[in-house]
């Protein structure tokens, strides 16, 4: 359980209660695992604030203009499934709720009583996937797969309100996606270096919504998809390792999307990844280095409209990726990772960039451990990126150092953490899009919304094992 307030201007009131159990026993047929998940949580977020605001109608960075916002979320997962050298069978079942009140645009679409909104859902999911693996040879083994999921979701509705009270009816729908796949992958070690592997997969997808209020709307779409991929790896010496793999992949775009009547997107979007890279292993070092490349048939771009991703055009990525894992002493461990991202969307001369894409990042850590004591240094980067396809509003680079120290004292962890170190006053998430505030022009006025890290602050805790 956790309860939690922040520095916020409107207190977060978090309240989460989650809890885990798990079961194993082996028969005669393989390991039978059974789990089963849960998870509760309420609050009062504050969301990204107009910049010009600050100063003006809030005091800081960490205030607010609408303190009827809340939230509330639970789920509830159980797992089973059966294991043995050559199959798998496993099968879930979750329940999802979701309930946000939110203002992103305060008073742009509707002067009176404001922009306020609240999104709602109630989702069942059922699924299961099978597996088998067949050793054709010593060196070739292959691994033939289904899978199925059905999503019910009931309720699925976005609501105007004001002062966290519902005064109309925006979308209600009822919703189901289901999905059905089948694959095959090949692995073939000819020789003890080199490692070579293929395979392919077929999904089919079905949408429906049914109408319920509001400008909601009724249809079925059905839509498949075939991806292959491939990939090699040589080792060179010992320690040293060369591999490239290719890959197609897709996401599904959201069905009150893909059912709509007039300008329905697509229900399943291919991309495609290539990487080359090497592995360099030798005691308690580990590197690796990787280029990679992507092209996606459409990208999800955020909405500031009403809070959620729209899809838009294809789009090209290439980058870097390196990370280090270095067991220095028995003591001490320290890892890094730092990654670029050159991201475009295709076709669009001027208006290329890919809004909120980053185009580094990275992290730092250092970690220790003494018998019962243990501490962690942690830096996180998160680069510069455009806000605009134009590129001419952009965001700065934002860096955040936290500390983390320990004891255990039989069954009790004691801990304090130094958070955001340096104090950085940058934002965790920056938007741009209109927005009116009270006395400004009809068609509002474009900028910077945004949400703060928190700052320096000291925590501390105690969690016990039983």
């Amino acid at each position: 359980m956790l309860a939690n307030d922040g520095v916020w201007q409107l207190p977060e009131r978090l309240r989460h209660v989650s809890g885990f159990g798990k079961y194993t026993v082996e028969t005669g047929a393989g390991t039978l695992r059974a789990s089963l998940s849960l998870y509760d949580a309420r609050w009062q977020p504050t969301e990204q604030i107009p910049i010009r605001a600050i100063g003006t109608l809030i005091p800081d960075r960490f205030g607010t203009l609408d303190p009827y916002l809340r939230g509330r979320t639970n789920r509830q997962v159980f797992n089973i499934g059966l294991e043995s050298d050559h199959l798998t069978v496993t099968a879930y079942v979750q329940h999802y709720a979701f309930d946000l009140i939110s203002n992103f645009t305060f008073f742009l679409n509707d002067p009176v009583h404001g922009d306020e909104l609240e999104q709602v859902e109630d989702r069942w999911t059922f699924g299961g996937r099978i597996a088998r693996r067949v050793d054709l040879t010593d060196r070739l083994k292959l691994t033939l797969g289904a899978d199925g999921q059905v999503d019910r979701i009931t309720n699925l509705g976005l609501y105007h309100t004001e002062f966290g009270k519902r005064i109309g009816t925006t979308s209600l729908v009822d919703a189901s996606e289901s999905s059905l796949s089948g694959y095959a992958e090949l692995n073939w070690k000819p020789i003890d270096r080199l490692s070579l592997i293929a395979g392919a997969r077929v999904d089919h997808f079905r949408f429906q919504t049914v109408a319920r209020g509001g400008a909601g709307h009724s249809g079925t779409v059905e839509d498949g998809i075939a991806t292959p991929k491939a990939g090699a790896s040589v080792d060179i010496i010992p320690g040293l390792a060369l591999y490239a793999n290719y890959g197609q992949g897709f996401h599904s775009n959201a069905a009150r999307g893909v059912t709509a009547p007039v300008d329905p997107v697509p229900g399943l979007a291919r991309a495609t990844g290539y990487e080359i890279g090497t592995r360099f292993e030798r005691g308690p070092l580990i590197v690796t280095l990787d280029r990679w490349w992507s092209r996606s048939a459409s990208e999800l771009i955020y909405s500031g409209d009403d809070g959620t991703v729209s899809p838009t055009g294809p789009s090209r990525r290439n980058g870097y990726e390196a990370t280090l894992y270095l067991r220095a002493a028995r003591w001490l461990t320290i890892d890094a990772v730092y990654a670029t991202n050159h991201a475009r969307f295709v076709d669009a001369p001027g208006f290329d960039r890919i809004p909120n894409a980053l185009e580094s990042a990275g992290e730092f850590g250092v970690a220790t451990v003494f018998g019962r004591f243990n501490a962690a240094l942690r830096v996180r980067y998160l680069g510069p990126h455009p806000l605009t396809e134009d590129n001419k509003i952009r965001s700065p680079a934002t860096t955040v150092i936290n500390l983390r120290a320990a004891r255990t004292i039989g069954a009790v962890e004691l801990s304090a953490e130094l958070l955001n170190i340096l104090d950085s006053a940058r934002a965790d998430a920056d938007y741009f899009y209109a927005s009116r505030l009270p006395g400004e022009p009809p068609e509002g006025i474009e900028g910077i919304h945004s949400r703060s890290v928190e700052p320096r602050m000291l925590r501390i805790g105690a969690k016990m094992v039983f």
